[in-house]
């Protein structure tokens, strides 16, 4: 990013340093008063020389930008960052209020701490002049929009500045937490993003317009559309040893929809890390109609990697099957502080009843077994429960989605 910076300001001056040419014909007409004070006939033929081949360039230059200004580059600016933390099966767009736009493309990765989250890289070059704001987009699976503004300062098109954004999940809305670094250190604050409604904030009042389909606005989203891959080229690129190159695989085969189920059945059935982990994310990319449709061979498959040793692969099998888990809560005063509080959830009612048990000890009190959708839930759970129930203890009440009990006092 940093080297295309200042190959667009170098582009950008180049035409600017002609003016720096006049000052050769200053040079050409001292060049007789060097002679008379140094008497150095070679010193002031130098002057003269330098003098006149600035002259000339200049000329040249300005001969060029009057018959073929193509061949001289033109004023640009370049702004770009990148938009952390996107959830899997998001879209995202950045607008512009430029009409002419230039060149732009975002580029997504998968973020690194968490393969259900995405990265989005983006890059801006425009021609003549920058925008004075950009609005960011995240688009959810079933197409309902959040947007968010970022107002441009002038330091955002300096070479070496670039822009970030994290994702925040923690309530209805995305937040997006933004800010700016130079050469690779943070300068100001953080700030803050909350969706804005509607798009069209002052401030950036053309953001709207661009939205709308054949608006003149510009639009920056993943470019280069590729015709449809076959089983075998989506099964290679999903064992690739780029990360982009299994990301896009697995968005491909959740693309496909209902039409997926046959190649994520036959990858599920592959002992093979990245084939499953890619059919699991491809399963949980889907919109919700095409994933219900999925037949029971392939959910039952799910749910064997539900019960996976790594992570990763429980998580995304949590995400792509939808299925509630049983848990119930409960307090032991008898129990040291840091676990005082124990949550523990099945996949089943029946085993979530048969572990809870009525607890009759003194200072216990329990929540009864509710329905929780464990991929809503905020919480860093062990698998090694009971019977494989997954658990956690707190010093403190689990908040919702996990059923309440009543604290003692």
């Amino acid at each position: 990013m940093n080297d295309l910076q200042a190959l667009g300001g170098l582009t950008g001056s180049l035409t600017g340093a002609a003016e720096f040419f006049k000052f050769g014909f200053l040079i050409f007409l001292i060049a007789p008063a060097i002679y008379a004070s140094t008497k150095q006939k070679s010193v002031s033929i130098a002057a003269m020389i330098l003098g006149l081949g600035f002259v000339v360039i200049y000329g040249v230059l300005n001969l060029i930008t009057a018959i073929v200004p193509q061949w001289l580059p033109s004023q640009r600016t370049l702004m770009g960052g990148t938009i952390f933390g996107v959830r899997n099966g998001y879209d995202l767009a950045i607008l512009s209020d430029l009409r002419r736009v230039g060149y732009a493309y975002t580029k997504r990765e998968i973020d690194p701490r968490n393969a259900n989250l995405l990265n989005f890289r983006f890059l801006l070059v425009t021609l003549g002049s920058s925008p004075s704001c950009l609005a960011i987009l995240l688009e959810t699976p079933d197409k309902a929009e959040n947007w968010f503004r970022v107002a441009v300062q002038d330091d955002d098109v300096a070479p070496s500045t670039e822009l970030f954004a994290e994702a925040s999940w923690g309530g209805d809305e995305p937040v997006l937490i933004f800010w700016r670094e130079y050469r690779g250190k943070r300068v100001g604050a953080q700030e803050k993003l909350n969706v804005i409604s509607p798009a069209n904030e002052v401030g950036c009042e053309s953001t709207r317009a661009a939205s709308v389909p054949g608006a003149p606005w510009s639009v920056f989203r993943a470019a280069f559309a590729q015709s449809p891959a076959s089983d075998s080229d989506l099964t290679e690129r999903l064992q690739s040893d780029d990360v982009i190159a299994r990301r896009d695989a697995r968005v491909e085969l959740a693309k496909r929809g209902e039409t997926a189920f046959p190649l994520i059945d036959e990858l599920l059935k592959r002992k093979d890390y990245r084939l499953q982990l890619g059919a699991l994310v491809a399963l949980a990319g889907m919109n919700d109609e095409d994933r219900n449709k999925a037949p029971e061979s392939v959910r039952q498959q799910a749910r064997v990697l539900r019960q996976s040793a790594d992570k990763t692969t429980r998580d995304t099998a949590v995400n792509a099957l939808q299925e509630p888990a049983f848990c119930n809560q409960e307090q032991d005063k008898n129990r040291k502080p840091t676990e005082r509080f124990l949550v523990i959830c099945y996949w089943t009612k029946s085993d979530c009843e048969r572990v809870r048990g009525p607890n009759l000890k003194p200072g216990v009190s329990q929540s009864a077994c509710a329905p929780v959708q464990l991929d809503k839930a905020s919480w860093r759970y062990s698998p090694t429960g009971v019977e494989g129930g997954w658990y956690q203890y707190s010093s403190t009440t689990f908040a919702a989605p996990f059923p309440e009990v009543q604290p003692q006092p």
